[in-house]
């Protein structure tokens, strides 16, 4: 006679699926160390997509460049790391030299310009007419110079030349004018003129000067002052044409 009693069948199956769940398991294990020796990961690995790198930014720098009255231009084009804005530059040369080397002041910017002058061409002193000349009409002393300009010369000029005296074209023929020169505030020349004094002329080493000034002095009642032709040799030209 059996006396061993029967197991129930639940028992069965959960031994069944467990020694299962074991195996796959033990099999599962087994792969992944394989995978891992022979260096295959990509049954897990997650794809990451790279973006590739802006190109280096291009900056195009224009400049223009005037020579000898030419326009001409040049285009440059560089490759940085970062992107810049594009850039102009501009190049413009002094005056040309004129022939003789001599620069009518007229016709050139002064850094001062007082009341009392004004550019007359011509202007006549005595019987002598000069051009891109300056005539000085106000009341005028050393304590108010109304009649009086400075330029600046940069050093780069050698001589003066200009003619004084009194306009002959003034209502009234009295009075003695006092004509002055400076260079970088000293003073270089000085002369009195009359109505019937003529035309005198003035010629004055000037090297090395950075400042030019012309001066003169009158009272109202006096005939007015000339300038005739003031002007400078230099080796360019004194400053930007007015």
């Amino acid at each position: 006679m059996n006396f061993a009693k029967k197991k129930p069948l639940w028992i069965g199956v959960i031994t069944a699926a467990t020694l299962l769940v074991v195996t796959l398991a033990n099999i599962d294990g087994a792969w992944s160390f394989i995978d891992r020796i022979t260096g295959d990961d990509s049954g897990g690995a997650t794809q990451i997509a790279r973006t590739p790198a802006l190109p280096p930014a291009t900056t195009t720098t224009t400049t223009a460049t005037t020579t000898s009255g030419t326009p001409t231009s040049t285009s440059t084009t560089s490759t940085t790391g970062a992107s810049t804005s594009p850039s102009s530059t501009r190049t413009t040369s002094a005056e040309p030299r004129t022939a003789d080397g001599w620069y009518d002041l007229v016709e050139y910017q002064s850094v001062s310009w007082n009341n009392g002058f004004d550019p007359v061409d011509p202007i006549r002193i005595g019987a002598a007419s000069f051009p891109s000349s300056i005539v000085g009409y106000y009341p005028s002393s050393s304590s108010d110079p109304m009649n009086k300009a400075t330029w600046t010369i940069g050093g780069g000029c050698d001589r003066f030349s200009a003619w004084i005296g009194k306009d002959s074209e003034s209502s009234s023929s009295a009075g003695v004018g006092r004509f002055v020169i400076k260079t970088d505030d000293r003073e270089i020349y000085t002369a009195e003129m009359a109505m019937n004094d003529g035309a005198r002329e003035v010629d004055l080493d000037i090297s090395g000067a950075v400042r030019l000034t012309l001066l003169d002095t009158r009272r109202s009642q006096d005939a007015k002052n000339a300038w005739g032709r003031p002007r400078v040799h230099c080796a360019t030209a004194p400053g930007r044409k007015r």
